[in-house]
């Protein structure tokens, strides 16, 4: 029995606050801590290096779910198996909605094609229209404005590249963004 909230992938919640920081730890089923981030007052979401330990954890579970298809303890291949599929579909959450599907640098080829591979996966690729709609009922804006570019969004290939220059990954971000809204734009003229 759970004892606090979950996320939408069912991970246990717990917080730690410390003055001007909290520590968030994100567990799965057996205890499993998931991931584990620190945010301050400023910040809201977790941070690129915090996403890289996810990933990390997430190429442990991987690994883990692959040799334990050998082992006789059936309650522990099945709580890996959960742990990973809610690990996977953190990681991506976290891309789509925390990160913004900006260009992400991930210098471990293992790792990157881990990401890759779970970006690409079809599972979760709905956005979340309740929350949507319940933000747009509170700012009474464009909702199918910012419906459009989300399903635009959506319909994206990851771009997950390796030692980019930072001024050179700035203009690629800004690039993205502007063929969103674009793209987004386009779908909402009428046609001639």
């Amino acid at each position: 029995m759970c004892k606090g909230p979950l996320t939408r992938e069912s991970l246990l919640v717990e917080t730690e606050g410390h003055s001007s920081k909290t520590l968030v730890k994100e567990i799965g089923k057996g205890g499993r801590l998931i991931w584990e981030y620190t945010l301050e007052r400023e910040e809201y979401h977790p941070t690129r290096g915090d996403a890289m330990r996810l990933l990390a954890t997430l190429a442990e579970l991987e690994d883990r779910a692959r040799s334990e298809g050998k082992v006789a303890d059936i309650r522990e291949g099945r709580e890996t198996a959960w742990n990973r599929k809610a690990a996977a579909r953190r990681f991506r959450r976290w891309f789509d909605q925390e990160w913004e599907k900006r260009p992400l640098q991930i210098d471990d080829p293992h790792r990157r094609e881990l990401a890759d591979q779970v970006l690409k996966d079809s599972d979760n690729r709905e956005p979340d229209y309740g929350q949507m709609h319940r933000d747009m009922i509170e700012e009474r804006k464009y909702l199918d404005k910012i419906r459009d570019y989300e399903e635009s969004k959506l319909q994206e290939a990851p771009l997950l590249l390796n030692e980019l220059p930072s001024q050179t990954h700035a203009i690629l971000e800004e690039v993205q963004e502007a063929y969103r809204v674009g793209t987004a734009s386009c779908v909402n003229r009428p046609s001639p």
